[in-house]
């Protein structure tokens, strides 16, 4: 039988499963969508309406991962994490998007997904049924205290506080940045002005016990470059005058640029 280590974002009681619902012993109430997630965020924690990557990126993402592009990332996630995972293990992909990373992890007793996209989380819910989905935000997690062995944090934002809570002792999290270099190819094609990527970005509150770089090159065609340019940030900050450069392009060689750092709970 499964642990029960959600708790009611309200109240911070344990949630407790019923048929259609998780509800609290101060009858806060849940339901459980028809794709099996469940929305625990709560308005006071929206900064807009729709937060998180809203449907258009969320599809070119999905549609892209499908390509199995970032498949060498994965099989990586993977592999590290099992090192320090077993059978037993409770696994928190925070901030999984559509689900791609945490689906290839085949161990471990739970794996949950939490996405402060209702876009990305639906879709989640709906192609990996085995794994329990949430929406809610990383830095206010519906988790109790020191009850995940290993957190995923990939291409998403530092909740430093929230990870340290949730997190057992000797916890891991394995954490992955873009690299230097990472989509270079496509920067130089878009912009005038090249600007390689910080990799000196924020710490974890703990100790990095290993830190490492997967580097790798692609050949992508039109409609694939199409949908890595649409799900990436560049596709909100880029002029209509740059984005038309891409409609030249039959194909491309893409170098993709991952650092991996794995922190451990003291």
């Amino acid at each position: 039988m499964k642990e029960n280590i959600l708790i009611c974002p309200i109240c911070k009681n344990n949630l407790t499963q019923n048929l259609h619902s998780l509800s609290c012993n101060l009858r806060h109430c849940f339901d459980i969508s028809k794709e099996g997630y469940i929305n625990l965020l709560l308005v006071n924690q929206k900064k807009t309406n729709d937060p998180g990557d809203n449907k258009e990126t969320v599809v070119a993402r999905q549609n892209f991962l499908n390509k199995g592009y970032y498949f060498p990332l994965a099989k990586e996630i993977s592999n590290i994490t099992k090192v320090f995972c077993d059978s037993n293990s409770i696994i928190l992909d925070a901030g999984c998007g559509t689900g791609f990373y945490l689906s290839n992890i085949d161990y471990g007793s739970q794996k949950i997904g939490i996405d402060i996209s209702k876009h990305a989380i639906k879709i989640a819910a709906k192609k990996y049924q085995a794994i329990r989905f949430i929406v809610a935000s990383i830095f206010n997690l519906p988790i109790k205290e020191n009850s995940i062995d290993c957190i995923l944090n990939i291409f998403a934002p530092k909740a430093n506080d929230e990870f340290m809570r949730v997190l057992k002792h000797k916890g891991i999290i394995v954490e992955v940045i873009p690299g230097k270099l990472h989509l270079v190819e496509l920067k130089k094609c878009l912009y005038n002005e090249l600007h390689y990527n910080r990799t000196d970005v924020k710490k974890f509150d703990t100790q990095c016990i290993s830190e490492h770089q997967l580097t790798y090159k692609q050949n992508i065609g039109h409609n694939d470059l199409i949908q890595l340019f649409d799900m990436t940030p560049y596709a909100f900050k880029t002029s209509q005058n740059d984005k038309e450069k891409l409609d030249k392009i039959d194909n491309m060689d893409i170098t993709f640029d991952f650092i991996i750092k794995i922190w451990r709970k003291i």
